[in-house]
């Protein structure tokens, strides 16, 4: 919400990754990068939140990293016999 606050429900039993941007990396609106609980961007530091049946899990908060900042690249995208891909992103 607009204070920063999250609710999941209904969550199956099982182990989790905690995490803002896990997928769609394209999202110029949400300009963070991809942070996994408890506040890293590396995947090997992450912790694995494990929820049981009926469990109800609190105060699991964490920091954003710096946001992202706009960057162009500029390339020309080919296909492996060198001739180039038209129309490719």
């Amino acid at each position: 919400d607009d204070e920063g606050k999250f609710l999941f429900r209904s969550i199956p039993a099982g182990k989790y990754y905690l995490g803002i941007r896990l997928s769609g990396m394209a999202d110029t609106q949400f300009s963070y990068p991809r942070t996994f609980y408890p506040g890293t961007i590396n995947l090997d530091e992450a912790k694995i939140i494990s929820i049981e049946e009926g469990q109800i899990l609190e105060n699991y908060d964490f920091k954003l990293h710096k946001k992202l900042s706009m960057r162009k690249i500029a390339g020309i995208v080919v296909y492996p016999d060198g001739s180039p891909a038209a129309n490719a992103y």
